[in-house]
């Protein structure tokens, strides 16, 4: 996959979104910055003013007019990949102290991620997928984004300005990406202990990647989280040690 293009305008965030929901399929990766692109387009036209767009833009615009499953999909890719963030940060998080852990391990994440699915629900109500098998199955499915989903839990907890703003000014997503770029760096380096070494958790060569030219944003905590601490009181070690 190619690097996330951020030129420092707005009309970048749409993409970047898109990629995120969408990150294997051109039609709907597409259809979803289109509409991105005129939601917010429409925003800024002040009263009955008639903006002009581009043909290819409206076109789209239409083709989700008379889609009635795009809601949900992009619904259920919400859910999916915050399971797929939540393995990553875990996994960074158990790397980031090792005093306080004997080691990071596919097991241990794929156990809060279980955790934390377990006792969700999603804005209309219905459940997250929280069996071993499905949880194995949103890591696989966005493997390709699980660092700028990961930045989104993150900032969640962690927040270093308005959540409001981090995809919705320019300023804000260069944040964004700079908190992704730095889960980016340590998932496409990091191999998980196992008694045989696999690959790293990430590969470079996959998935969506920010450019080298974001400046990096490190996690400013200074101990391990308290949710890490606590869910993992209760893990007893399994043998399954990759995803």
């Amino acid at each position: 996959m190619p690097d996330i293009e951020f030129r420092n305008s707005a009309a970048d965030i749409g993409p970047i979104l898109a990629a995120m929901h969408f990150p294997e399929n051109d039609e709907l990766r597409e259809t979803y910055a289109a509409v991105h692109y005129v939601d917010k387009y429409l925003a800024d036209v002040p009263g009955e003013s008639c903006p002009s767009l581009e043909r290819e833009a409206l076109v789209r615009i239409i083709r989700v007019a008379k889609s009635t499953g795009i809601k949900t999909q992009v619904a259920n890719a919400i859910k999916r990949a915050a399971i797929a963030a939540d393995f990553l940060i875990s996994m960074y998080a158990m790397h980031s102290f090792p005093e306080h852990f004997k080691k990071p391990s596919v097991s241990k994440a794929i156990f809060i991620a279980r955790k934390f699915a377990g006792i969700s629900q999603y804005g209309d109500g219905t459940s997250i997928p929280s069996s071993e098998s499905e949880i194995r199955e949103c890591i696989k499915e966005y493997r390709l984004v699980a660092h700028f989903w990961g930045a989104l839990r993150f900032h969640a907890s962690y927040p270093i300005i308005p959540n409001e703003l981090l995809l919705g000014s320019l300023e804000g997503t260069l944040d964004f990406l700079g908190i992704a770029g730095t889960l980016q760096d340590f998932a496409c380096t990091f191999v998980p202990p196992s008694p045989k070494p696999g690959p790293t958790l990430l590969d470079a060569a996959q998935i969506w990647r920010v450019p080298e030219t974001i400046r990096r944003l490190r996690f400013p905590w200074k101990t391990p989280p308290s949710w890490l601490v606590a869910t993992l009181k209760s893990y007893k070690a399994r043998q399954r040690g990759s995803i």
